[in-house]
């Protein structure tokens, strides 16, 4: 349990990383402050998972160095990164009605007049402990409860960076939202950050959430750890752009999950692009009757990366819909591992349910594990699945490759059409390019480096 110190709290428990603690603040009585409090005991208390545990099976955390995890002090971080420097790592700001650069460096903050009137909230995460603290509160483990995880309960804890979105009843944001959230850079550093969203009943928004790195210079391993929680009231309706995009030393470990009220509208695309190792949990929960969700999400990896998706779409009430597509594409000594599961309550009648990965494997040494399941607890549903893993059609390359295009070009014009259809739920087409961008640019650096191993 907990021992106070000298104003800090360390945890007696020789496989929580001794470097890590609460801040001293942490220490006073609040409802928010007892949250941390509490969650920080149960970490000390839980395990770390092991691959025997079902989540956990295809995830080898036994290279990451927990024992030597630590977090900056805030003002050497914010000695490392000003502002300025971090507003220059932004590409675009026009055409938003808000955005934000978060990272233990500082905060980049721009919002839109008539968007604050309208009573929307949108602010970092330690602006909002401070400035709404009931609020933060009230949804902080809400959704995403501390005892899921050791991971869970650490960055319920510990989070300094992360997101509020508060979108009051029946307002309509017409333009998206930019939220961009860096992990620290320097060598075993620990970044965990809690990302909180709700939208009251009949309120809209779309927002681009999107995970990288500070520079990272010689950091032989960093961590990131997150929470996203999302409730969305009756009839709210949310188009969420999730990108991660971690350098390849970032260990990243995350619990994400979205309640879905009574005919409310959930579409969520998640890309993952980055890191070396990272395990996440996507997770829908459709609470009320005739919600829908659609899930697409997308994979690219390379080196000797390995992502690990596990997804679950939970429908709790009669006459949902959810419809899940991921589709990813391993390259080099990478490994993909994408695990879905439908789950429909007893009393979810009606319910349509749907989930599909499809796979291409682009070198001999990359692997992909997909792995549908179905937990249905009631009649009068329709739910299916489906997985694929394969390479490239032959007959595809070779049409391209007659008409006078090279092999690689050839390879990357399929990969892109392949990627396509997960794309399209983006509503905004700015959005839209620059993920398509994205994937040309990684692709472009693994065909570099394939060339450069033929020539050598």
């Amino acid at each position: 349990m907990a021992n106070v110190k000298q104003n800090t709290t360390q945890i007696d428990n020789h496989e929580f990383p001794g470097r890590l603690s609460l801040p001293p603040e942490m220490l006073e009585h609040s409802p928010l402050q007892t949250y941390r409090r509490s969650a920080w005991e149960l970490a000390a208390q839980l395990s770390f998972p092991l691959k025997k545990e079902e989540a956990w099976r295809w995830v080898d955390l036994s290279k990451l160095n927990f024992a030597e995890l630590q977090q900056t002090n805030g003002s050497a971080k914010a000695a490392a990164f000003t502002p300025e420097q971090l507003k220059g790592l932004t590409k675009k700001e026009n055409g938003y009605s808000g955005s934000l650069i978060i990272s233990p460096a500082g905060v980049v903050r721009q919002v839109d007049a008539n968007v604050e009137r309208a009573g929307v909230i949108f602010t970092d995460f330690r602006t909002a402990e401070k400035d709404y603290p009931e609020l933060v509160a009230k949804l902080s483990g809400s959704v995403v409860k501390p005892e899921e995880s050791k991971f869970a309960a650490m960055t319920a804890a510990l989070a300094e960076d992360g997101l509020l979105l508060y979108v009051p009843k029946n307002c309509r944001l017409e333009q998206p939202l930019l939220v961009q959230i860096l992990a620290a850079a320097g060598d075993r550093q620990a970044t965990f950050t809690h990302t909180l969203i709700w939208l009251e009943a009949g309120a809209s928004a779309d927002l681009e959430l999107a995970f990288g790195s500070l520079p990272a210079g010689n950091a032989s391993q960093t961590f990131h750890s997150g929470i996203v929680e999302i409730h969305l009231d009756d009839e709210a309706v949310l188009n969420l752009t999730e990108i991660q995009e971690f350098d390849h030393q970032v260990w990243n470990i995350t619990h994400e999950r979205a309640q879905v009220g009574r005919h409310a509208r959930f579409m969520w695309l998640y890309g993952a692009l980055g890191t070396c190792l990272s395990k996440n949990f996507i997770d829908t929960d459709l609470q009320g009757s005739d919600a829908e969700v659609q899930v697409k999400g997308f994979y690219l990896t390379d080196d000797r990366q390995h992502i690990d998706l596990d997804t679950q779409q939970n429908h709790l009430a009669p006459r949902t819909t959810s419809n899940l597509l991921f589709k990813g594409a391993v390259t080099e000594s990478s490994a993909a591992v994408w695990e879905g599961m439908i789950y429909v309550a007893p009393t979810a009648m009606q319910t349509d349910g749907y989930q599909s990965s499809r796979n291409l494997v682009l070198s001999r040494s990359a692997k992909v594990n997909a792995i549908p399941g179905l937990e249905i607890l009631a009649d009068d549903v329709r739910c299916s699945h489906g997985a694929t893993v394969g390479k490239i059609d032959e007959e595809e390359l070779f049409y391209l490759q007659a008409r006078g295009i090279p092999l690689l070009d050839a390879e990357q014009l399929i990969l892109e059409g392949f990627f396509g259809e997960v794309l399209e739920l983006t509503p905004d087409e700015a959005i839209k390019e620059d993920l398509k961008s994205k994937i040309t640019k990684k692709f472009a650096e693994v065909r570099m480096r394939r060339d450069q191993t033929e020539v050598g």
